[in-house]
């Protein structure tokens, strides 16, 4: 890919911004902004989580520094999800709901990126809020 953040179909903060008008400069500029965000989380919980947690984060983190994000990668969040679910976080059952294949054409774009930001973020939480396992 040359150029993916004009790649249609593509679920990466900056692409969807672009496919939302913003110029193309500045979407590029709002993926790194994400991708360093992305980073930042990873070093927080390689710091602060369990070490389950951690490894959930950077693989959601693998996704989300990707220049292309389809809508099929979703499937990675399984993981996380069930995760979260041990955890008693019942709400996560929604994730892979809302992203199931039967409704790719029904799903907006970014509910895909917010279901990527939202699982990052709550097993952050929760990886956080258990006691961390030894190190």
């Amino acid at each position: 890919m040359t150029d993916p953040i004009s790649t249609p179909h593509n679920f990466t903060p900056g692409a969807i911004a672009y496919q939302l008008g913003v110029a193309h400069a500045t979407a590029s500029a709002i993926q790194l902004v994400s991708m360093g965000l992305v980073a930042v989380a990873v070093l927080v919980a390689v710091r602060r989580c369990s070490a389950v947690a951690s490894y959930l984060v950077a693989v959601i983190a693998s996704q989300l520094v990707s220049p292309i994000l389809w809508d099929h990668y979703a499937m990675i969040l399984l993981l996380p999800v069930a995760y979260l679910l041990s955890a008693g976080r019942w709400w996560a059952v929604a994730i892979p709901l809302v992203t199931a294949w039967p409704l790719v054409d029904i799903t907006p774009p970014v509910a895909y990126l917010t279901a990527f930001w939202v699982t990052l973020g709550a097993v952050i939480a929760t990886g956080w809020a258990r006691p961390v396992e030894a190190r």
